[in-house]
């Protein structure tokens, strides 16, 4: 069995190890490039990463809660206003919008009121899609917030798409 897992998504500390059998490590080691492309890990990312799991250890699955209630929340809230969302739990939350509203318009618009989302590619339709990203510093009041202006600016753009309607 290979392993190769990441600190930086989860935990926000930027390492990440491959792990398997000796004979695949030594494999590595001697074949790959990595100590020649790449700088070890600095002080201040191994103490950043001893941190994270040690609070893992102590706080890791109420923080995952915390998460997956944020992530139900809101997709009980989008999902009242009638937009598809996964069922997952994971807390990014990729909207599927109707092809008629704007995701960049949306997007500045939130910003504007202060909810900052990401945009990322959709490919089938083209366009963007909206992004949703809560962590930990997050709470029900946030999620409750972030849909409700998302709600509102889903209203304003629609309203302004019918003003121009011939």
């Amino acid at each position: 069995m290979i392993v190769g897992s990441s600190l930086a998504k989860g935990f926000g500390v930027p390492l990440a190890a491959l792990g398997g059998n000796k004979q695949f490590v030594r494999q590595c080691m001697r074949h790959s490039e990595t100590r020649v492309h790449c700088s070890p890990p600095s002080i201040a990312a191994l103490h950043a990463a001893e941190h994270a799991l040690t609070l893992n250890r102590t706080r890791g699955d109420a923080i995952r809660l915390h998460l997956a209630e944020l992530a139900i929340r809101f997709r009980k809230q989008i999902e009242g206003m009638g937009i598809s969302v996964s069922r997952s739990l994971f807390p990014v939350r990729a909207l599927a919008l109707d092809p008629h509203f704007r995701a960049v318009r949306l997007h500045c618009m939130l910003r504007e009121a202060g909810v900052q989302t990401l945009l990322a590619r959709n490919r089938k339709p083209p366009g963007a899609k909206l992004l949703f990203v809560f962590d930990a510093s997050h709470s029900i009041d946030h999620v409750d917030q972030a849909a409700m202006l998302l709600d509102a600016a889903i209203r304003v753009q629609f309203a302004r798409a019918g003003a121009f309607a011939i």
